[in-house]
């Protein structure tokens, strides 16, 4: 607490914005002060983490925005805004259907439940929602995709191209002696806040999936007795299906990237290099077994240790 408290004397608040700016649309309460978003958000961080397991973050997670650099953490904390038209937003009302199919119903159920028990789906101020439906993966099991296309959600957003790092970019950084490790990171676009703007927008009709209530134990759970209106929640994440998804995603773990890396100058960082190095067909020294251009580590004069991400289910 003392940490958020004196980086909150440090920054200060912004007392130069008009009313308008103030407050939010369609809502005549003030905006929460940094401080307050420092504290929720972090306390949020904190809560996931203590219930996480060995090998999975069964409570969600919430990144530790307060350990990125200073010119990111409103981003990572709030998330990235996006480009909006804001005369194109959407204001569809449209019932969500159930699947004929009541297996495959049930697997919906328990996917969006699973999502909000996290609170990437919570309760909150809805303007809009958006439907959605699952497709096959593997033979047994389903992916979610939430159909931001249909109520012109994606029509009010555009995105800017990006680069977006394949098999072959990693592939550039290797060589004979090159030893690899993989690690897969699981839940990728739901670890990211959506643009705080846009939430409103991102309803979810979870009427049919019953009401949050707390059992004899406390914990959580979703009945249907007693529903006599529909229940509308809303996305706090990114979403598949969402046009800038994966725009938000590629680009924060870039930045992270960046911290992971650290200063290749520093003789201890196992990332270190200290020369680029032209390995191009034709020239006089080239080699074949090498990258056309790498990084060279003069400390072992091999190519440097390399760290990067790539898509491999676009």
């Amino acid at each position: 607490m003392v940490y958020f408290v004196s980086r909150w004397a440090a920054r200060g608040p912004d007392n130069n914005k008009s009313g308008k700016e103030k407050c939010r649309k369609g809502n005549s309460k003030p905006k929460t002060s940094e401080l307050d978003k420092d504290i929720r958000v972090g306390r949020d961080a904190m809560e996931r983490a203590a219930n996480c397991t060995w090998w999975n973050w069964d409570a969600g997670s919430t990144m530790f925005f307060w350990r990125w650099a200073l010119p990111f953490q409103a981003k990572v904390r709030d998330g990235t805004p996006l480009f909006i038209y804001h005369s194109s937003l959407p204001s569809n009302t449209l019932k969500q259907q159930d699947n004929s199919d009541p297996a495959r119903q049930e697997q919906l159920k328990k996917k969006v439940n699973g999502l909000r028990t996290k609170t990437y789906i919570d309760s909150g101020f809805v303007l809009s929602v958006l439907n959605y439906f699952g497709v096959p993966k593997g033979e047994s099991d389903i992916r979610m995709v939430f159909d931001t296309t249909k109520c012109k959600l994606n029509s009010a957003l555009w995105t800017p191209n990006f680069f977006l790092a394949t098999i072959e970019s990693i592939m550039m950084n290797a060589d004979a002696d090159t030893w690899m490790g993989d690690l897969d990171l699981g839940e990728m676009f739901l670890n990211f806040w959506l643009d705080e703007q846009l939430r409103p927008y991102a309803g979810v009709d979870v009427t049919s999936l019953g009401k949050r209530e707390l059992d004899e134990n406390g914990d959580e759970v979703f009945v249907h007795r007693g529903l006599i209106q529909r229940i509308w929640e809303r996305w706090e994440r990114t979403c598949m299906g969402l046009k800038s998804s994966l725009y938000v995603c590629t680009q924060t773990f870039g930045w992270c990237e960046d911290a992971i890396r650290g200063n290749r100058r520093e003789v201890n960082n196992p990332l270190r290099w200290d020369e680029v190095v032209l390995n191009l067909p034709g020239s006089k020294d080239y080699q074949l077994e090498k990258p056309w251009v790498y990084r060279l580590c003069s400390k072992t004069g091999k190519l440097a240790a390399f760290f990067g991400t790539y898509i491999d289910d676009c």
